[in-house]
C-alpha cells in the first residue's frame, strides 16, 4: 500500500500541474488576442471622431453654398464629399461591430475550454476521493506521516499533501473566479454589440438620406447636361497626367532597385570571396553561408523578384517604416481626405471611374507638405495636372507627394519625420490639396489604412 501511494498520489499532481500550465496557457493567449482587438478598437473610435468631425465640417460648407447658389458643381461635389464621409463612418461602425463579434468568439471558446478543464479537474478529484476511500483503512494523513522510515520523509509527506490541498483549492478558485468574469465579459460585449448594431442602423439610415441627396445631385447634374462633355474631357485629360505621373515614378523606382539589386550582389559576392580566400578547415560554416546570398542575387532573376534583394540596411528601413503602419502622422498638419485610393465611380457621371493611385488631402489654403517618416529624397520632377513631385525612399517603401508649388528639399539628402519638404499648390477655392501615395517597390498601397487617426 505505502508503495501504490508513492506512485498514484504524484500521478494526480503532475495531472493536476498539466492542467494548470493549461489554464496559464490559455489565460496569456486570450490576454494577447484582447490587446491586440482593443487597438483596432481604440483606432477605429478615433477614425469615428475624425470621421464625424469632417461630416459636420463638410455640412457647413454645403449649406453655405446652397445659400448662394444650389445649382453649381462646386454645389455637387460638396455633397459628394459630405456622401463619401458618412459612407467611411458607416464602413467603421460595422468594422467596430466585427470585432466585438470575434471578441464575443474568442471569449465563448474560452470559456468552454475552462469548463472543460474544470470538469477534468473534477474527475481527478473524484479519482483521489475513490483513492481515499478504498484505502480509508490505511490512508489517514496523520497515520501515512506517522509511518515515515526517518523525520526528513515525515516532513516531506506532510508538506506534500498541504501543498496539494493548497493547490487544489487555488485551481479551483481561479478557474471558477475566471468563468465568472468571461461570463460577465461576454455578456458585456453582447450588450455593446446590440448597442453598435443600433448605431450602424441609424447611420444606415442616415446614408439612404445621403442617397437621397445623391439624387438630388444626379438631377441637378442633369440640369448641367451641357458641361457634360466638358466634364469628360477633363476626366480624360486628368487620366492621362496620372498615366504620365505613373510612369515617371514607375521609371524612378525601377533604377532605385535596379541599384539596390546590384550593391546587394556585390555585396555577397564579396563575402563569397572573402570566405574562399580563408585556410582550409577553419571558417567552414561561414563560408557556405556566405556563397548562398550571391546565388539568390543572380542576374537572371525575374523582374518581379527583385524587390526581396536588399541590403541589411535597406531590409533593417522597410521593417521600421512597415512596423508604424496605422500611426504614421499625415503629409499635411491639418487635412482631411477627399480623394479616395483606388477605381472610384465618377460623383455624378455614370459609367465613368477615376483612378486614383493614393489619396488627395485637402488642406487649408497655404498648407505645406512633410515627410510621414524618416527617408530620403530620391527624385524631384513635374508633371503636367500634378505640379511639383517629390519622392522619398524608405527602404523597400517609397511616399510620393504631388501637386506641390515649391520644392524645400535636394536630391538625395536626408529628411526627417515631419519636416516640411514643399508648399502645395492652392486652388480657386482657396484650398490646398496634395495627391499623397504610398508604395513598396512598384506596388500602390492604400495611404488610409497607413496613416493615424
Amino acid at each position: 500500500m505505502k508503495s501504490v501511494k508513492k506512485h498514484i498520489l504524484p500521478v494526480f499532481v503532475l495531472l493536476l500541474l498539466f492542467v494548470g500550465l493549461s489554464f496559464l496557457a490559455l489565460i496569456g493567449v486570450a490576454q494577447k488576442s484582447t490587446s491586440s482587438l482593443k487597438k483596432e478598437k481604440t483606432s477605429l473610435e478615433s477614425k469615428k471622431k475624425y470621421l464625424a468631425k469632417e461630416i459636420e465640417k463638410a455640412g457647413k460648407e454645403l449649406n453655405a453654398t446652397a445659400q448662394k447658389q444650389k445649382k453649381t458643381l462646386k454645389y455637387i461635389d460638396q455633397l459628394s464629399t459630405k456622401i463619401q464621409f458618412r459612407e467611411e463612418l458607416v464602413e467603421t461602425y460595422r468594422s467596430e461591430v466585427s470585432i466585438l463579434e470575434q471578441e464575443i468568439s474568442g471569449n465563448m471558446k474560452r470559456k468552454k475550454t475552462l469548463e472543460e478543464q474544470e470538469a477534468e479537474l473534477m474527475k481527478l478529484y473524484g479519482r483521489m476521493v475513490y483513492f481515499a476511500y478504498k484505502n480509508r483503512n490505511s490512508d489517514d494523513k496523520f497515520l501515512y506521516v506517522l509511518a515515515s522510515d526517518d523525520m526528513n520523509e515525515a516532513f516531506s509527506r506532510a508538506s506534500y499533501f498541504k501543498r496539494l490541498a493548497s493547490f487544489r483549492r487555488a485551481q479551483l478558485a481561479q478557474i471558477k473566479g475566471t468563468q465568472l468574469a468571461l461570463s460577465t465579459v461576454i455578456h458585456t460585449l453582447d450588450s455593446n454589440k446590440q448597442q453598435k448594431v443600433n448605431v450602424l442602423q441609424a447611420e444606415e439610415q442616415q446614408k439612404t438620406k445621403l442617397e437621397n441627396e445623391k439624387q438630388d445631385q444626379q438631377k441637378l447634374a442633369q440640369q448641367l447636361k451641357g458641361k457634360e462633355s466638358e466634364i469628360r474631357k477633363k476626366i480624360s485629360r486628368k487620366e492621362t497626367e496620372r498615366q504620365q505621373l505613373e510612369n515617371k515614378i514607375q521609371d524612378i523606382v525601377r533604377k532605385l532597385i535596379e541599384e539596390e539589386r546590384k550593391k546587394a550582389e556585390a555585396a555577397a559576392k564579396k563575402k563569397a570571396a572573402a570566405a574562399a580566400a580563408k585556410p582550409a578547415g577553419t571558417g567552414s560554416s561561414s563560408s557556405g553561408t556566405g556563397s548562398k546570398p550571391a546565388a539568390s542575387s543572380s542576374s537572371s532573376k525575374p523582374a518581379a523578384e527583385v524587390n526581396m534583394t536588399v541590403t541589411p540596411e535597406t531590409r533593417m528601413k522597410s521593417a521600421s517604416f512597415e512596423g508604424n503602419k496605422g500611426n504614421m502622422p499625415w503629409p499635411v498638419e491639418k487635412g482631411a481626405i477627399t480623394g479616395r485610393f483606388g477605381v472610384q465611380p465618377h460623383p455624378y457621371l455614370k459609367n465613368v471611374t477615376v483612378k486614383n493611385d493614393g489619396v488627395d488631402i485637402t488642406a487649408p489654403a497655404g498648407a505645406s507638405a512633410r515627410a510621414i517618416f524618416d527617408g530620403e529624397v530620391s527624385g524631384i520632377f513635374a508633371v503636367d495636372g500634378y505640379g511639383k513631385v517629390v519622392i522619398l525612399r524608405h527602404g523597400e517603401y517609397y511616399t510620393v507627394y504631388s501637386n506641390l508649388s515649391e520644392v524645400n528639399v535636394k536630391k538625395d539628402t536626408k529628411v526627417s519625420a515631419k519636416q516640411k519638404i514643399g508648399a502645395i499648390m492652392t486652388a480657386e477655392n482657396g484650398k490646398s490639396v496634395i495627391n499623397f501615395q504610398i508604395r513598396k517597390g512598384s506596388v500602390t498601397l492604400n495611404p488610409s489604412l497607413w496613416l493615424a487617426y
